[in-house]
């Protein structure tokens, strides 16, 4: 019986253990990637949606008004 409890108090910790290290592991790769991002091409690329966006916006409002 003791053993029992052994062994699962063993892989709780490894999980609680995996958790931990994949939780690190993630915040290096979001960090990294967004210190070497290449801020030119990503502007352009986050402005893109945006005006497509108001632009549908600004559509469907002058449509809803005829």
């Amino acid at each position: 019986m003791a053993s029992y409890v052994l062994i699962i108090a063993c892989v709780i910790l490894l999980c609680v253990l995996a958790e931990n290290i994949c939780a690190i592991a993630l915040l290096f790769i979001m960090f990294y990637g967004g210190f070497n991002t290449n801020w030119h091409v990503a502007v352009f690329g986050l402005m893109m949606p945006f005006k497509c966006s108001i632009r549908q916006c600004l559509l469907k409002t002058f449509q809803a008004h005829l």
